[in-house]
């Protein structure tokens, strides 16, 4: 990726309402979740479809005992505090590109929480649910339906200090590093200071997803390191 370009097509893509038919306010499985600024996409889509496979193909083995029920899109323009969002976004983007050479290192990540979690970000974005972001390791909370919800997530990391394995921080070191990694040349965990968390993380899709009930262990998700186009 070449980070000394803003790409504003990745983050104008939840800054424009569709008028296409694979798009609908109905909510079926997650009325809590039932908000204006969440478009529910069509299982028909290529957008659904792409996203999914995108989803599916970053838990690995769990794909195979894990169901996507729902996909919706952020709608940043439905009000004024997602505006404020994007623009304040863009301005970081910009920001820490100047800082660190032309680029600002722009990456996705998942982010696991709970049903509240999903709402008071959609509300708010992130630094609002109570959860330092990134970490370290996120469980994605399951609803009283057994409904489990991830964050796709746009990620300005800047430069990046790596953590010790096995430590838990909660930010870099020192004001040269901009984000934390589990490993630099191929990061799994991304972890981003609370006070960062609202104009360096920006959320664009939620998944409703559900693990076979008959499967063992835990269901946990974190920042995970990926491209999703």
């Amino acid at each position: 990726m070449n980070g000394s370009v803003i790409e504003d097509d990745v983050v104008q893509v939840n800054d424009e309402a569709s008028d296409s038919e694979s798009i609908t306010y109905e909510s079926t499985e997650m009325e809590p979740l039932d908000d204006r600024a969440l478009l529910h996409l069509d299982e028909g889509s290529d957008e659904h479809a792409n996203l999914k496979h995108y989803f599916l193909v970053s838990i690995g083995s769990l794909a195979e005992r894990c169901s996507v029920l729902a996909i919706r899109r952020l709608v940043h323009c439905s009000s004024a505090m997602g505006r404020a969002q994007i623009e304040a976004f863009k301005l970081y983007v910009r920001a820490l590109a100047e800082k660190n050479g032309g680029n600002p290192n722009l990456n996705m990540g998942w982010y696991g929480t709970s049903i509240e979690g999903v709402r008071k970000i959609v509300k708010n974005g992130f630094g609002s649910d109570g959860v330092p972001m990134g970490g370290p390791v996120l469980s994605s909370v399951a609803d009283t339906n057994g409904f489990k919800y991830l964050i796709l997530c746009r990620v300005i990391l800047g430069k990046t200090e790596q953590f010790l394995p096995g430590t838990k921080p909660f930010g870099p070191s020192s004001d040269e590093f901009d984000s934390c990694v589990d490993d630099q040349q191929f990061p799994q965990k991304y972890i981003v200071r609370y006070s960062d968390a609202k104009t360096r993380v920006l959320p664009l899709y939620v998944l409703t997803v559900q693990l076979d009930t008959q499967s063992k262990g835990s269901f946990f998700f974190s920042l995970i390191t990926g491209k999703y186009k």
